[in-house]
């Protein structure tokens, strides 16, 4: 499944980190993370997936609206369509599907919005890590997200 491939990636990128730092493999991945400012690989890929659909409903052309409007038919009517996997990150990522046609492609909007939802899961991340013994002292040194 698709998600099972991010999580391969995703570890993958962790092992590689976890390398370059020559630390431990069971470290923890958001210390990882946060010292070499890296955000995880899904929320570039949603990023990308954003700004995709973001060209989409700004498209002029009737052959992509038209293919647009069927994958929503194709979702409304409980069949799966790319625009079902679209429909489920905006979920996840607690984004309104008319904020994002809204947004100017050119323009950092969508960085903004992904850096934004990065920084409050970061946080989370950060005081739950306050509460482990190992990561408290990091944690509480680490009180800002650099990432890139």
């Amino acid at each position: 499944s698709e998600r099972s491939i991010v999580n391969i990636v995703e570890k993958l990128q962790n092992r590689f980190l976890k390398y370059i730092l020559g630390i431990n493999a069971n470290s923890t991945n958001w210390v990882v993370r946060s010292e070499l400012g890296r955000m995880p690989l899904t929320m570039i890929v949603y990023e990308r997936i954003i700004k995709y659909f973001n060209l989409i409903y700004k498209s002029k052309s009737n052959i992509i609206q038209e293919a647009m409007q069927i994958n929503k038919n194709i979702n409304q009517n409980g069949n799966k369509s790319w625009y079902t996997g679209f429909k489920k990150i905006l979920e996840y990522l607690e984004i309104d599907e008319s904020k994002v046609k809204d947004l100017e492609p050119k323009c950092k909007d969508i960085n903004k919005i992904m850096k934004n939802i990065y920084d409050i899961t970061w946080q989370e991340e950060r005081e739950k890590n306050k509460h482990q013994g190992k990561h408290q002292l990091y944690a509480d040194i680490k009180t800002k997200n650099i990432s890139k």
